[in-house]
């Protein structure tokens, strides 16, 4: 049985100091951005920016990944943005900018929550305060 690409992302870093977890926290984002870029999750009209963020409160590596994704009723994509747990290869949050309805009903979560559909003024402040400290 072969593993899934989730779990080939999941890693746990080899990592003493801040400076190392830092630098693998970076590689580590740069590979799950590779990963969504091949349209793993969602696909994507555009090879996705990113950038890694290790937190030192959170004892945890995010990833900050954005992207133009691809819709099938022909309108332009919207640019979404997603927060992930780099190591985990878990979703946490994702917005848009999209003026849509549509588009910021479908984008606008935060995963961790019950009910994780939200506002993209909410989803934007947890990805900002995770990238913050």
């Amino acid at each position: 049985m072969e593993p899934d690409a989730a779990s080939l992302l999941r890693q746990d870093p080899d990592t003493t100091s801040t400076s190392d977890k830092s630098a693998a926290c970076d590689a580590q984002a740069g590979r799950m951005a590779l990963w969504l870029g091949r349209g793993a999750i969602g696909t994507q009209v555009q090879e996705p920016a990113w950038l890694g963020h290790y937190s030192e409160r959170d004892d945890v590596c995010y990833a900050l990944i954005a992207g133009k994704a691809a819709v099938t009723n022909g309108d332009a994509p919207p640019l979404v943005v997603e927060l992930w747990n780099a190591f985990e290869a878990t979703l946490l949050a994702t917005s848009t900018t999209d003026g849509r309805e549509d588009m910021r009903r479908d984008f606008c979560r935060i995963d961790l929550a019950e009910k994780p559909f939200t506002s993209c003024l909410v989803a934007d402040f947890f990805i900002r305060q995770h990238l913050a400290n």
